[in-house]
């Protein structure tokens, strides 16, 4: 549907269409979605960054009246699928990229034309070509424009994580906090169209001005950007298959879209039971529902979680048992201070000896806040991006059960990439 509306993201795809002949002449179009494809420039051949070009065109060009909120890339070795051009056969369609995009100026009535550098080789040597896109007409008006469509998007998954400690424990400013991600296949609505009762989900309590803070748009990576100079033979398709096309023909990555609430208490009479927002009417979705008690994250049963004060005596550990602890705390401490001998550089975050999902998200979010200043909007997405990846491995649904060496790499990475 045309009806994008105004400042509402939606989905464009990105496809490359040839002739057999000419997939067949060129050898595929695999390298313009590689990171360090080699190719030949002149008289010697050299490492080029076809991704990064095709990225920087679509932001660039699509910059002008509209936002680019996030492109993920579809795998360079998916093979071409055959398609009707103008009612002929021998066409294939290749897709490149899916970016979901928001209008920003509601004149804006086309998408504009996007070009890229496509490179051959002939009797004479190599050749480049400029190659233009089409320019999709968008609908402009009152009417057309802002009684927005539902955007195409399947395979929704909609997950939602409470957490009522600091009410519960009557800690900083008792608010509740609600985590909300939806996923699909296409471009995720908004909060408040796939979910309802979010405003009264607790009496006593009131989302504030601020109060929702939305999280970057990702558009999720299919396949390995990178490939081997000296690799041979195609590489392996991934365990679930290649993307498949819609009944409309068009192709979709997974796009997460994901929100923050927080509920803070208005001064009367609080309620002691946190009921969790519902699907919208017409959302076909899949909901998991979770809360934190303490640190673990446990099902929620009955769509709503209990919010009740623990009283100060639960918190009193018995005499014995106190100098026990304090003397075992006093140990350790003395047993860890010794045992530590490197100590980060200068400006950079210090990284938890024994890395766990748990410490390393808390540790990126520290770096988030701290150097919230120092970093750029770019970098500062990227960071985001990287803690949510960590969260939606490891705490959302199907997590894997234990760490592997990418949260290490992670942290070392921004460890660098921050040092002041």
């Amino acid at each position: 549907d045309d009806r994008v509306g105004t400042g509402r993201q939606f989905g464009v795809l990105f496809s490359l269409r040839f002739t057999n002949s000419v997939d067949r002449e060129t050898g595929g179009f695999a390298k313009y979605l590689q990171t360090n494809a080699f190719v030949r420039v002149g008289r010697q051949y050299q490492e080029v960054n076809f991704r990064e070009k095709l990225q920087k065109n679509i932001e660039t060009t699509l910059g002008k009246g509209f936002s680019v909120e996030s492109i993920g890339f579809f795998d360079p070795f998916m093979p071409p699928r055959g398609v009707t051009e103008s009612g002929q056969d021998g066409w294939l369609e290749k897709p490149m990229a899916y970016a979901v995009l928001t209008r920003k100026d509601p004149a804006a009535d086309r998408l504009p034309q996007v070009t890229m550098d496509m490179q051959f080789e002939d009797q004479t040597g190599p050749v480049t070509l400029v190659l233009p896109s089409n320019t999709p007409p968008i609908a402009v008006g009152g009417a057309a424009a802002d009684a927005a469509a539902q955007r195409p998007v399947s395979d929704l998954k909609v997950t939602m994580i409470v957490d009522p400690r600091d009410a519960r424990d009557r800690e900083k400013g008792r608010t509740i906090k609600l985590e909300v991600v939806i996923r699909g296949k296409g471009a995720v609505p908004d909060l408040r169209e796939a979910v309802t009762g979010i405003d009264n989900a607790i009496a006593g309590y009131a989302i504030e001005e601020k109060g929702i803070e939305a999280k970057p748009t990702v558009v999720m990576q299919d396949g390995e950007a990178s490939t081997s100079r000296f690799g041979y033979g195609r590489p392996k398709a991934p365990e679930g298959g290649y993307p498949e096309p819609d009944a409309s023909g068009v192709y979709r990555l997974n796009v997460e879209r994901s929100w923050v609430v927080t509920y803070s208490p208005t001064g009367s009479s609080q309620g002691s039971t946190f009921t969790l927002p519902k699907l919208a009417t017409g959302v076909q979705a899949t909901v998991d529902t979770r809360y934190f008690s303490d640190m673990d994250l446990v099902p929620v049963e009955g769509g709503a979680v209990r919010v009740e004060g623990r009283s100060p005596l639960a918190t009193i550990v018995p005499l014995g048992g106190a100098v026990v602890l304090i003397a075992a705390g006093v140990f350790g401490y003395r047993r860890i201070k010794a045992k530590r001998t490197a100590t980060p550089a200068d400006g950079a975050f210090a990284i938890p000896e024994h890395i766990t999902p748990l410490n390393a998200v808390m540790t990126l979010r520290r770096l988030q806040a701290d150097r919230a200043a120092t970093l750029d909007e770019p970098r500062r997405a990227d960071l985001q991006r990287d803690i949510a990846a960590i969260e939606l491995k490891y705490f959302g649904p199907g997590n894997a059960e234990t760490p592997n060496g990418d949260l290490s790499e992670t942290l070392k990475r921004w460890s660098s990439a921050t040092a002041l």
